[in-house]
């Protein structure tokens, strides 16, 4: 594993700058990711490094296009934690709602939660999302995805729970994110931009339309 001021080093390269507390918390829970990984399937990137620069970077990134104020994000399809966990360690304020559906990956990131001391902040939704969401109508400030494709329905389940002017943050191929933004939505894409991590995805972000 990287020393504590190797990993430092290695996120402040991508504008990340965290404290001696975050720098441990990102390092206990990449161990407990590649831990589990053996058993499960988490992430295919296996390389410490990589680890850190795709997955957590490309997360920590995020943090730039969160609305102000921004005290409630929700996090669908969490998987291994990536984007909300992950934002939760750098914005230790925040108030998050993890929601993923298979068991085995609740149960990692509710053992990670407990490593890193995140209990009081952070709930995980073992659900489908399209269950639990009619619970939050306009509760989130901002919803975040990584991976998972927005259909239609599942854009206007994203709505239902986001408070005016939320934003829906989602990291996607560019390609796909094309397509979004020609699509009729409830959603106004204002902008996206590719991710600092060298990755061929693209940060796409929209905001709740107002009618």
């Amino acid at each position: 594993m990287l020393k504590a001021d190797q990993t430092a080093t290695l996120f402040h390269q991508f504008g990340i700058d965290l404290s001696s507390v975050q720098v441990e918390q990102v390092q206990t829970y990449a161990r407990l990711l590649l831990k589990w990984n053996l058993k499960m399937n988490l992430t295919r990137v296996v390389e410490e490094k990589r680890v850190y620069q795709e997955h957590f970077a490309e997360s920590f990134g995020l943090s730039r296009f969160l609305p102000h104020p921004c005290t409630k994000v929700l996090d669908v399809g969490s998987g291994a934690g990536f984007p909300g966990l992950v934002l939760g360690i750098l914005l230790p304020d925040l108030s998050l709602a993890l929601v993923e559906s298979s068991s085995k990956k609740a149960l990692f990131l509710n053992e990670v939660i407990r490593a890193l001391g995140m209990g009081g902040n952070v709930r995980v939704f073992q659900d489908r999302f399209e269950q639990i969401a009619p619970n939050f109508e306009g509760v989130f400030d901002a919803a975040t995805l990584r991976g998972v494709k927005l259909s239609g329905e599942l854009i206007g389940h994203l709505c239902a729970v986001l408070r005016p002017g939320g934003r829906l943050i989602t990291i996607t191929g560019s390609a796909r994110a094309g397509g979004l933004r020609g699509a009729p939505s409830s959603i106004h894409w204002i902008r996206d931009e590719e991710t600092r991590t060298g990755s061929n995805r693209v940060v796409l972000i929209g905001e709740k339309r107002s009618t």
